[in-house]
């Protein structure tokens, strides 16, 4: 959802070209399909944001000066003297999580590691692994990377991202930045209902295998 790259600094307003990346993409007939049945007004209501409404209200959003929406795990998860604070639990949490996966940041990442990006980023990172060691028939590597990914989205990013979402739904004037929280979500969601079921499922076809040899 956060148009900021895990390379890029945190509180770095994002450019004229990275936003107009998204819009020319094919994330644009996304955004439509989450209008529903008006897609033709999705389409209007997109071409009429100019570029320079989309990145004040992506700094007016997520950056601030003011009150905004931080894109961290912690400052929305955290409970006590923590609460809405960065470098909370939460974060510690992420940050231990990736390293027991043996995928830990990169040096060149300059995101905390509970920022959205970094997460999501993460998650992409254990998906490729996980098809990678498919590809090379190595099914129990396979198998585990996927069980990371399902606990990775059940503890941490199922559990704020949603409702984050949401918040922003709610607070953006501009379709473009509605629809990204709205499709952002309804992906978290989905994920989080169907990585158990494949998960299982990995583990049932572990079990066919063991019983045949």
């Amino acid at each position: 959802m956060s148009a900021v790259h895990p390379n890029r600094a945190p509180n770095e307003r994002p450019t004229a070209a990275l936003v107009g990346g998204l819009r020319s993409s094919n994330l644009t007939g996304l955004l439509q399909g989450f209008a529903g049945g008006d897609q033709g007004g999705a389409a209007g209501e997109l071409a009429a944001e100019s570029m320079d409404d989309l990145v004040a209200e992506y700094t007016a959003l997520f950056l601030g000066p003011g009150p905004h929406l931080s894109p961290h795990e912690s400052v929305h998860r955290s409970g006590g003297p923590a609460r809405g604070l960065l470098w909370g639990d939460a974060t510690v949490e992420v940050k231990a999580f990736m390293e027991g996966a043996g995928l830990a940041l990169p040096a060149e990442t300059h995101l905390i590691p509970d920022h959205i990006a970094v997460e999501f980023q993460f998650l992409a990172r254990l998906a490729e692994a996980e098809c990678t060691s498919w590809g090379a028939g190595d099914r129990a590597q396979a198998r585990y990377r996927l069980e990371w990914q399902d606990r990775f989205v059940q503890e941490h990013v199922a559990a704020w991202v949603p409702e984050f979402a949401q918040r922003v739904c709610e607070a953006a004037r501009t379709y473009f930045w509605k629809a990204i929280a709205r499709g952002t979500g309804d992906f978290v969601r989905e994920m989080a209902a169907a990585l158990p079921d494949l998960a299982r499922e990995a583990e049932a076809l572990a079990e066919v295998e063991n019983s045949e040899d």
